[in-house]
């Protein structure tokens, strides 16, 4: 019988109201209320305890991208960051539109994760938004949600029909709300800073629009439609009052999206270079809200990997992404509690 005390740390269990410094007993892998003689102890003094924590939006490359990230290394980082279920993204190589794919990834992720790893499907064929991908396939294969994440499918009919046989298979879907023709090739928010810099700028209403189609598909099919990386505090209304209309809509916001402003990049920072967000301000007060009142049930990493040689190119070449789950963890945390958090300076320390 194995037995570990975890002494002095500050527990946070959500689903029993827990959170205060005490100690945690362990016997033979499961939580106890008694400490048995005689077992391992860990000091957690300053550290948190908590459940394994569940990031939706990651990219693990693997099949076809092991430069960037691999099963194995991007599990090994998340347990690291204390993660310990994952759900990938398709955009691999090739896309995750077949059983073939999916098979893969579920016996890689047997042979070499340290965490749960959890496939996603694609919508469309080749993540092309031009054909559905066979999601009844999909779904006995094995993934639990389809998305085109990546990619935005641009065709309404399309995603509709979409959505529509999701509901057969009980499969929810993902979005990556991103209007192709109002966005162009922008690379940070549209606005003062962008104007200052020279530099193209990717309008909220890029991301808005997207998120006002997929509300009324789901109103329409009456079923879950998942909106990832919400930037735009216009698309946070949008969510709050299609919830409260009782439409099966949710949605997902990242950390650099509630840390990081486009005031950031004013130095040209490539480090500060992510998915377009909006002021801080605006997004912290709307977003906050609706988390406290128990509206938004997610917050997502979108563990992106850089490959090395992407990393040193300028802000307009560069690849966006985010790089540790150590630090996700930490910005939310300090997020919820108010409390400033130098995203930059941690991010350089991690490198």
């Amino acid at each position: 019988m194995s037995a570990l005390v975890i002494k002095g740390g500050r527990v946070i269990d959500p689903a029993n109201g827990v959170d205060e410094v005490r100690d945690v007993f362990v016997v033979d892998g499961k939580i106890a209320s008694t400490a048995l003689k005689g077992a391992e102890a860990i000091d957690a003094t300053g550290k948190v305890v908590t459940p394994g924590l569940i990031d939706m939006h990651v990219h693990l490359r693997e099949p076809g991208r092991s430069d960037k990230e691999t099963i194995e290394t991007g599990t090994r980082c998340a347990a690291r960051g204390g993660f310990t279920s994952v759900v990938c993204m398709p955009n691999t190589t090739p896309s995750a539109d077949n059983t073939g794919t999916i098979a893969l990834i579920k016996q890689r992720a047997t042979e070499a994760a340290c965490v749960n790893v959890f496939p996603t499907g694609a919508i469309t064929k080749e993540l092309a938004g031009e054909e559905l991908a066979p999601i009844g396939s999909l779904k006995k294969a094995g993934v639990v949600a389809i998305t085109d994440d990546g990619h935005c499918v641009q065709n309404n009919e399309l995603m509709r029909r979409a959505v529509e046989y999701s509901k057969m298979f009980d499969l929810p879907v993902l979005d990556h709300c991103q209007d192709y023709n109002l966005v162009a090739d922008g690379v940070m928010n549209e606005g003062h800073w962008s104007a200052a810099l020279g530099l193209r700028g990717w309008p909220a209403m890029g991301e808005d629009v997207i998120v006002a189609r997929n509300i009324l598909i789901a109103e329409q099919t009456d079923w879950h439609v998942h909106c990832q990386h919400m930037s735009s505090a216009r698309s946070v209304e949008l969510i709050r009052q299609a919830k409260k209309r009782g439409i099966k809509i949710s949605a997902e916001a990242c950390p650099h999206h509630f840390t990081l402003t486009d005031e950031c990049v004013k130095t040209y920072d490539t480090n500060c270079k992510r998915i377009r967000r909006c002021e801080r301000n605006e997004i912290e007060k709307r977003c906050g809200k609706d988390w406290r009142m128990g509206r938004w049930k997610s917050f997502a990493a979108i563990m992106r990997r850089i490959a090395h040689t992407k990393r040193k190119l300028n802000l307009i070449s560069r690849h966006s992404g985010s790089l540790d789950w150590r630090l996700s963890w930490h910005c939310r945390l300090s997020w919820c509690e108010r409390r400033c958090w130098n995203y930059r300076r941690s991010l350089r320390s991690l490198q």
